[in-house]
C-alpha cells in the first residue's frame, strides 16, 4: 500500500464528487424525460396519437367486447343506422382495425420513447419478443 492516508481521503473525495456529479446529470436527465409538457410542445401529433390510441386500448380493456357485440348485433345500436347483419359485421370489423392500428401506433411510441430512455431496452425486448413467440408456437404444437 504505497498511498497516504491523505492520497486515500482525496480519492475518496474525488470519486464521491464525481458520483454526486453523475447523480445530478441523471437527475436532469429524467426531470427531462418525464416532462410531457415538453414532450407536447415538440411533438403534439404523436402525444395527440398515443392518447387516443391508449384511450382506446382501455376503452376495449374496460368494456366486455362481447356485450358491446351483442347489444350491437340484437338491434340496439346508438343510432338506429345499422339495418342488416352484414352492415353490423362490417362495422365492427372496421372498428376493430382502427382499434388494433391505434394500439400499434401508441405502443411504437411507448417502445420508441422508452428505447432512447432505458439504454439497451431494444435489444431485451426482441429477446423477450423472441421467447413469447417460441412458447406460443410450442403451446400450438407447431
Amino acid at each position: 500500500m504505497g498511498q497516504t492516508t491523505g492520497q486515500i481521503e482525496a480519492d475518496i473525495r474525488h470519486t464521491r464528487d464525481d458520483l454526486h456529479s453523475n447523480f445530478q446529470e441523471l437527475e436532469t436527465k429524467v426531470k427531462s424525460v418525464t416532462d410531457w409538457k415538453q414532450h407536447f410542445q415538440n411533438h403534439p401529433a404523436s402525444m395527440v396519437a398515443a392518447a387516443f390510441g391508449a384511450g382506446a386500448l382501455l376503452a376495449t380493456l374496460g368494456r366486455g367486447r362481447t356485450r358491446n357485440r351483442s347489444r350491437i348485433s340484437s338491434g340496439d345500436d346508438a343510432g338506429g343506422s345499422l339495418r342488416t347483419p352484414g352492415q353490423r359485421s362490417e362495422v365492427l370489423q372496421t372498428w376493430d382495425n382502427v382499434k388494433s392500428a391505434l394500439v400499434g401506433v401508441a405502443a411504437t411510441q411507448v417502445t420508441g420513447f422508452l428505447g432512447r430512455l432505458v439504454p439497451g431496452f431494444h435489444e431485451h425486448l426482441k429477446k423477450t419478443e423472441g421467447g413469447a413467440e417460441r412458447s406460443t408456437t410450442s403451446r400450438n404444437g407447431v
